[in-house]
């Protein structure tokens, strides 16, 4: 059975490779201190002795502006999830925790 995927959301600086690391059991992900976040891109992590992947991603800050639509951050999660499902390297089912 194909591993499934758990993306990995939030604002910057909020814990998410943190959480990565801590379920992991090492530190695989880059952490940070204070509220700018550390993460640039999606990263897929992998861990021993778990059934799924756990997907590290950039902040997810509101929009600045009301016209603002949508924010660097999902446009870089659509990009992904539809990069994995063409390629076919990465389950497409998502399990988005908030």
């Amino acid at each position: 059975m194909a591993k499934g995927n758990v993306l990995v959301v939030g604002n910057s600086g909020v814990g998410k490779s943190t959480l990565i690391n801590a379920v992991l059991g090492e530190n695989k992900a880059a952490v940070g201190f204070g509220i700018k976040g550390t993460s640039s891109e999606i990263t897929v992590y992998e861990g021993e002795g778990i059934d799924f992947n756990l997907i590290d991603t950039v902040g997810f800050e509101p929009p600045k502006a009301f016209w603002e639509i949508e924010p660097k951050a999902i446009k870089t999660v659509r990009e992904w999830c539809k990069n994995a499902a063409l390629d076919d390297k990465t389950e497409n089912d998502v399990t988005m925790l908030m």
